[in-house]
């Protein structure tokens, strides 16, 4: 019902309307064709997932550049050269999430300079509160060395994470921490709380941010300005997040 568009959700499931229904699966439900109505369903699921990856390439070809780091770089220029490279990934990932209709906000775990694993942000598909980028991340990562402990490992992502994913990186023993727009709303790296500056803990991550911040800016906005489009039309996918 809720992907034919029959019902939208609002309020993150509490709360369920009458949606906006296409003509072919109304025209369908009158002649009770539930073969066609089945065939309606399936176009209008793969209309709004087409429409979904049209803006989400749209935005990438926006976006491309190549960031190369040249040999005989300094280490200061080397590193963020590098540090830019993998944050691009996590952007990559960030469109997963937008994919979904999810906060497009992505993650990239790398270790001796080489990717281990990668997560979106997806709490409402898996229907779970901490399922973050970060933390999908980091279990993925966790799963592929067998330890819970991810010495020596960087977390590349793009927006400042909460508290909650800060203290499961310092549960992880993150090495480095690298985020790109700050978050005023919720961020645990200086915009609301520092919970990596607390000396009394017995783990530092080295924290660096504003890594292609108006990159990761530029995409949250555009994914919220879209959200609010689709709901002042009325059609704001059923199982999207519209909060901000």
């Amino acid at each position: 019902m809720v992907d034919a568009g029959f019902l939208q959700r609002s309020d993150h499931g509490t709360d369920y309307r009458r949606g906006a229904i296409p003509d072919s699966l109304s025209e369908a439900a009158h002649q009770l064709d539930f073969e066609r109505i089945a065939d309606a369903v399936a176009q209008a699921r793969s209309a709004n997932e087409s429409q979904r990856e049209s803006r989400r390439q749209a935005w990438l070809a926006s976006q491309i550049e190549v960031t190369e780091g040249a040999e005989g770089n300094d280490k200061v220029v080397g590193e963020a050269s590098t540090d830019e490279t993998f944050m691009r990934l996590a952007l990559d990932q960030a469109h997963n999430a937008w994919a979904l209709s999810e906060v497009p906000v992505g993650a990239v775990v790398v270790k001796d300079n080489k990717i281990l694993a990668t997560g979106f942000n997806q709490p409402i598909g898996n229907a779970d509160p901490t399922a973050h980028a970060e933390i999908r991340a980091m279990r993925a990562a966790a799963q592929l060395l067998g330890n819970y402990r991810l010495n020596d490992c960087e977390l590349y992502v793009t927006l400042e994470p909460c508290a909650m994913c800060a203290g499961a990186m310092q549960h992880a023993r993150i090495k480095r921490l690298v985020f790109g727009a700050a978050d005023p709303k919720t961020g645990a790296c200086g915009s609301v709380v520092d919970l990596f500056a607390q000396p009394k803990l017995n783990h530092h991550t080295e924290v660096r941010g504003q890594v292609l911040a108006e990159e990761s800016s530029r995409l949250l906005s555009h994914f919220f300005v879209e959200r609010r489009e689709l709901k002042r039309q009325g059609t704001l996918p059923a199982d999207a997040d519209d909060s901000e």
